[in-house]
């Protein structure tokens, strides 16, 4: 096996695909709290500064927790497939045990999950890491950016919404999956 290049070593989560991210983990070229890192990096620097695009406006607390249990899972050769540590975001409307899901809207705004969406359940059993819930428009609404987080911005042009009138309930895990902040939404 040839030793790796310096700029092979530092991994980018720049449009970096599932696959990518699988393989760099297996290989040991990072781990998985280094990419809930990274993530969370981008996240602080375009979400919440900079360009404030506003795709993630809830953070995951556990995030770390949940990325240290895939890389000891992986150290000692339980991984539980290709999603295991790979870094991904759920919409504001999915439950997920101790995390508000308003689903955008002012009215949920405080309702606490009791208990996780199938779809939470399935990434988090395969090992996802989810960094934090997406903005949406009310109760899914497309079109209607007055949500209780306000609205997510386009990543490609501020003087376009990320989808005026289809964006549906996925604006905020568009805007957030095409700023690399995770490999993927739901």
């Amino acid at each position: 096996m040839k030793s790796l290049t310096k700029s092979e070593k530092s991994l980018s989560i720049v449009e970096a695909t599932i696959l990518d991210l699988a393989n760099a983990l297996a290989q040991g070229h990072t781990n998985s709290v280094e990419l809930a890192a990274k993530s969370l990096l981008r996240i602080a620097k375009y979400d919440r500064r900079s360009l404030l695009l506003n795709a993630i406006p809830i953070i995951n607390g556990d995030v770390f927790m949940a990325a240290q249990a895939s890389d000891q899972r992986r150290a000692s050769g339980t991984s539980l497939g290709i999603l295991d540590g790979i870094p991904c975001t759920i919409k504001d409307s999915y439950k997920m045990v101790g995390m508000t899901v308003a689903a955008g809207s002012p009215a949920f705004e405080h309702l606490v999950a009791n208990e996780d969406a199938f779809t939470v359940a399935k990434i988090k059993e395969a090992g996802g890491v989810i960094l934090g819930r997406t903005n949406m428009p009310p109760m899914a609404a497309g079109g209607m950016q007055r949500g209780v987080y306000g609205r997510a911005e386009s990543p490609y042009n501020a003087e376009y919404l990320t989808a005026a009138f289809a964006s549906g309930s996925s604006n905020g895990s568009a805007t957030a999956t095409a700023a690399s902040f995770g490999v993927f939404g739901m």
